[in-house]
């Protein structure tokens, strides 16, 4: 689990590439399930 090791930071982790497709969702629905399927359907 890396982030557990010392010296880690959380933007060690690359962004998800369709994320944006998730906030938009979320953003338009205000539900989480909802912003997940359009994410997963952009990675499609």
């Amino acid at each position: 689990m890396a982030y557990m090791k010392p010296g880690f930071h959380p933007d060690d982790i690359p962004v998800v590439h369709n994320y944006p497709h998730w906030i938009e969702a979320y953003e338009q629905s205000g539900d989480p399930g909802k912003a997940c399927e359009a994410m997963l359907a952009a990675a499609r």
